[in-house]
């Protein structure tokens, strides 16, 4: 890797916080649907009970999921981007696979991009489906990212390049 960018905002470290908070919430719900089960409680529970709590666990698992990742760090290479993926696996994009950048509907004062691309897990199309209103999967930068504008800047040109040579081979 070329480059790494890294968060080093409190407020984004508070969010990966309640993101695992979330996440540990569901997984506290599956162990009491477990246990519920397995004593045989279930029975004299009703059945709207257990779905309500199996709802539940998967909301929080969701919403623990987006939160987690909301804010990956990124990595620039020669022939792609990485995004850290639930802080522990880097996800390669190559440049040919980003689509553009565009401001966050979300960002205040323009501080938000949302970075879409072809082909990345199914949190990233709900992120990008809340920060712009698209299905296509995106990444945020954000203002809170150290030397986000050079991060963007690189993005944009790689996509230009891309752009250009594509033009040049439909001539």
């Amino acid at each position: 890797m070329n480059e790494t960018f890294r968060y080093q905002s409190l407020g984004v470290w508070c969010t990966r916080l309640g993101g695992l908070f979330w996440i540990c919430l569901a997984a506290l719900l599956v162990a009491i649907l477990w246990y519920n089960f397995v004593t045989g409680s279930p029975a004299r529970k009703g059945t709207v009970e257990l779905l309500v709590l199996s709802a539940t666990m998967i909301l929080a698992a969701l919403f623990g999921t987006v939160m987690l990742n909301l804010f990956p760090d990124v990595a620039t290479a020669e022939r792609g981007i990485c995004v850290r993926y639930f802080l522990l696996v880097w996800l390669f994009v190559p440049w040919e696979k980003i689509i553009g950048v565009r401001l966050s509907l979300a960002s205040v004062r323009g501080g938000t991009h949302l970075v879409q691309v072809k082909r990345l897990p199914f949190v990233y199309t709900l992120i990008s489906l809340f920060h712009r209103g698209s299905l296509r999967p995106g990444f945020l930068v954000s203002s809170a990212l150290e030397g986000h504008e050079e991060l963007l800047r690189s993005i944009r040109e790689h996509a230009a390049r891309r752009d250009t040579a594509h033009d040049n081979t439909k001539s």
